[in-house]
C-alpha cells in the first residue's frame, strides 16, 4: 500500500506545493517529502492533519492506494472491476480532476 503516493495525487490536484501543504498542516515540509516518498509512516494523528489541510476525510488516502495498488496486488477480477468505479467516485465527491 503506497499511501504517499495517494497523498501527493491530492495535493497536486489541490495545487498545493509541498510547502503550502506543510503551513496548512502544521507539519514539516521534509515530513510531507518523505511520506510522500513511502519512506516515512504517517500516523493517525498526521492522516488527520494531512485530511482537514486537504479537505478529503483521511479514508480517502486509503482508499486510493489500494486501488492503486490492484495489479500490485493481484485482487481478483471483482475488485478489479470495482475499483475504476470507487477511484471515480472519490475524484468527484472531493474534485480532483
Amino acid at each position: 500500500m503506497h499511501i504517499g503516493n495517494s497523498i501527493k495525487t491530492i495535493r497536486l490536484a489541490r495545487g498545493y506545493s509541498q510547502e503550502q501543504l506543510s503551513n496548512k498542516s502544521g507539519l514539516a515540509q521534509n515530513v510531507i517529502s518523505r511520506i510522500e516518498r513511502d519512506m516515512h509512516k504517517p500516523t493517525d494523528e498526521t492522516l488527520r492533519s494531512l485530511s482537514l489541510a486537504l479537505d478529503v476525510d483521511p479514508d480517502v488516502f486509503y482508499y486510493l492506494s489500494i486501488i492503486e495498488s490492484v495489479e500490485d496486488t493481484k485482487l481478483n477480477s471483482l475488485k478489479a472491476e470495482i475499483a475504476p468505479l470507487i477511484i471515480k467516485e472519490i475524484k468527484e465527491i472531493y474534485s480532483l480532476d
